[in-house]
C-alpha cells in the first residue's frame, strides 16, 4: 500500500514542483551543455584571433621593412643617376675633346703633306747635286712622327 502522507501535505502541488523542477534541470542540462561548446567555441576563436593577430603584426613587420629596403633602392638609384648623369657629361666633354684633336690632326697633317714634300724635293736636289752633303736627322724624326695614312704615331713628340 501506499505509504501514508506526512500532515499537511500536498501530493498535488509537489508533483506541479517536480514537473517544474524537471523542466528547470533539463533547461539548465541543455544551457550548461551550450555553455560548455560556447566556451569551447570561445577558446578556438580566440586562438585563432592570436594566430592571425600574429600573422599581422608580421605583415605589418615585413611592410615596413620593404618599406625601408624600398626606400634605400630608390635613394641608391638616384645616386646613381646623379652619378650617371655626371659620367654622360664626362664623356661628352671627352667625345668633344676627340673630335677636336682629330681636326687638329687632320689640319696638321694636310699642313705637314706639303712641307714633307718640298723637304724631299730640296733633299733629292742637294744630294743629286753633292751627295756628301750634310743633312739635318730632323729628316727622319719628321718622317717618322706621321704615318703614310697621315695619324700620329704612339710615343711622338
Amino acid at each position: 500500500d501506499a505509504p501514508a502522507l506526512p500532515a499537511g501535505a500536498d501530493p498535488a502541488g509537489a508533483a506541479r514542483y517536480a514537473g517544474q523542477f524537471a523542466m528547470f534541470t533539463m533547461r539548465a542540462s541543455v544551457l550548461a551543455n551550450e555553455l560548455a561548446d560556447t566556451d569551447a567555441a570561445l577558446d578556438a576563436a580566440r586562438s585563432r584571433v592570436s594566430t592571425a593577430d600574429a600573422v599581422l603584426k608580421h605583415l605589418r613587420a615585413e611592410t615596413e621593412e620593404a618599406r625601408e629596403r624600398a626606400e634605400r633602392a630608390r635613394r641608391e638609384a638616384e645616386v646613381v643617376a646623379a652619378q650617371a648623369a655626371e659620367q654622360e657629361a664626362r664623356v661628352e666633354g671627352l667625345r668633344k675633346e676627340e673630335a677636336e684633336l682629330g681636326a687638329q690632326a687632320q689640319v696638321l697633317h694636310a699642313t705637314l703633306e706639303p712641307l714633307r714634300a718640298e723637304a724631299d724635293k730640296c733633299r733629292l736636289l742637294a744630294l743629286s747635286l753633292d751627295p756628301n752633303v750634310d743633312l739635318h736627322a730632323d729628316w727622319a724624326v719628321v718622317n717618322d712622327n706621321v704615318s703614310a695614312t697621315g695619324g700620329s704615331r704612339a710615343g711622338s713628340r
